[in-house]
């Protein structure tokens, strides 16, 4: 029986090896590939980081610093600190008042150290009254012959101003937290705190026994006291507006938290 004959479209114009088959597929699955690494490439490349670079960022020290206008106590408030420290603290608020307004109506003051029994100025028998620097500032801040004072005056004199000035904001008082949580809590929140340490991160040193007026307590005052505002941190490194030198200045970490314990951890904050 005479086989049927296929159509001119079903039949194969040329007939291929079944090897020959095999081997063209292969080009065409290897011609795909690569033109697909190539686009792929194309598409993703990345340039390598020189060798090390990776290390090098890792290794690149944090830094944050907040940008508050920063002011000088030197010339009419020698000993000024606490007042100063305060209103860059207030202005960076929004609360427009300046150091010259705070300390005249909203600092309350009182006698600076002097002795009770006539004795010579330092002398071994020589006892030392003043008022509270818990309470008031010892003196004042326009001389040099002020001393200071302690955070619950500039918290009480901070809220009066806040109060005046209609600001719903309030003083956070951290006295007792230590330099790192102020930073890890309040600089990188975008609050600056006002710290009590000493000139320059001095090494602490005890001065004079003082009793205050009335009450009899004593306690030793810390030399060389000092009022300023940390800003910022960086490796090894705390940033603080020092109003002694009317500009940030980096102080090294250890210095600034001996300066800080030594006067008792004592620091405010306005939120």
């Amino acid at each position: 029986m005479q086989k049927e004959s296929l159509k001119c479209a079903e039949y194969p114009r040329f007939r291929v090896h079944w090897s020959v088959k095999l081997l063209g597929l292969a080009w065409a699955v290897a011609l795909v590939f690569i033109i697909g690494m190539v686009i792929g490439g194309m598409l993703g490349f990345v340039e390598e980081p020189p060798e090390g670079a990776a290390n090098e960022a890792a290794e690149q020290p944090e830094y944050r610093v907040l940008e508050v206008s920063c002011l000088d106590q030197r010339g009419e408030f020698p000993t000024g600190c606490e007042s100063v420290t305060a209103v860059m603290a207030l202005n960076y608020a929004g609360v427009d008042i300046s150091a010259g307004d705070f300390v005249d109506l909203y600092l309350p003051k009182g006698s600076a150290p002097y002795e009770s029994n006539g004795e010579a100025p330092y002398s071994v028998n020589a006892e030392y009254l003043c008022a509270d620097p818990d309470e008031c500032f010892l003196g004042d801040p326009r001389s040099e012959g002020g001393w200071g004072c302690y955070a619950p005056v500039i918290k009480s004199a901070v809220l009066a101003v806040l109060k005046d000035h209609g600001s719903e904001r309030e003083v956070l008082d951290l006295c007792g937290l230590d330099m790192a949580e102020l930073a890890d809590s309040y600089i990188a929140k975008g609050i600056p705190v006002m710290v009590w340490a000493t000139q320059g991160m001095e090494e602490p040193r005890y001065g004079e026994t003082l009793t205050v007026e009335g009450s009899g307590r004593q306690f030793d005052w810390i030399r060389p006291e000092h009022c300023l505002l940390l800003v910022g941190e960086r490796e090894g490194e705390y940033l603080f507006n020092d109003p002694l030198e009317g500009k940030t200045v980096a102080y090294e970490k250890k210095a600034a938290e001996r300066a800080y314990e030594a006067q008792g951890r004592q620091a405010l904050a306005i939120r």
